[in-house]
């Protein structure tokens, strides 16, 4: 569930609801590797879907601190 971490991270430093950026349902398509989702594009895309990608691809991790996660480029 690191792309759940991911999302709230990105969504809190951005101050909107995550649902705005990516939904359940998007989150597990962009896990199983489907690239034709909302949150792959557009706005949604710059704000989380290319870190997501990443995540996924294992070019970057998650580091937390308290209850800051930021994101560790590999």
């Amino acid at each position: 569930d690191l792309l759940r971490v991911l999302l709230k991270a990105k969504s809190e430093s951005l101050g909107v609801a995550p649902r705005l950026i990516a939904s359940s349902s998007e989150l597990d398509q962009i896990a199983a590797g489907d690239r034709d989702v909302p949150a792959l594009n557009g706005w949604r895309r710059e704000a989380f879907g290319d870190d997501a990608m990443r995540l996924c691809k294992g070019e970057i991790a998650l580091s937390a601190k308290g209850s800051e996660v930021r994101v560790v480029h590999l």
